[in-house]
């Protein structure tokens, strides 16, 4: 980025400043074949909303576990052909880093979930 300044005194020099700004699409979505999966918002604070594809009328599997295995929420139900969305409450869980693991009758994926 570069900035000059301006105002009734003149102009200041220019500053250069480097910003990098990481792409954060793979902790958000997750793909896999037959599969599509949104966690939002993320990071996640006590509620999110995931939003993911199903090929038919299928039982889903929503599992959550924190870096060492320990699995902190699981959520089950049916869905529908189509986009399907499901409120998950984590409650109060400590800051880190999560992994979201959603199964869909064959399919499968995971996201990357942040706590803050």
């Amino acid at each position: 980025m570069t900035c000059i300044a301006s105002n009734n005194c003149g102009n200041s020099g220019t500053r250069v400043l480097s910003v990098s700004v990481p792409c954060r699409v793979g902790q958000v979505l997750g793909t896999v074949t037959g599969l599509y999966a949104q966690l939002f918002p993320n990071p996640v604070i006590e509620k999110s909303t995931l939003k993911f594809t199903s090929s038919g009328d299928k039982k889903y599997n929503i599992s959550c576990t924190n870096v060492v295995g320990q699995r902190v929420m699981e959520a089950t139900g049916d869905a529908t052909e189509g986009i399907n969305t499901v409120e998950l409450n984590f409650g109060k869980p400590a800051k880190g880093v999560y992994t979201l693991n959603i199964t869909c009758g064959d399919y499968s994926g995971k996201i990357r979930m942040v706590v803050e």
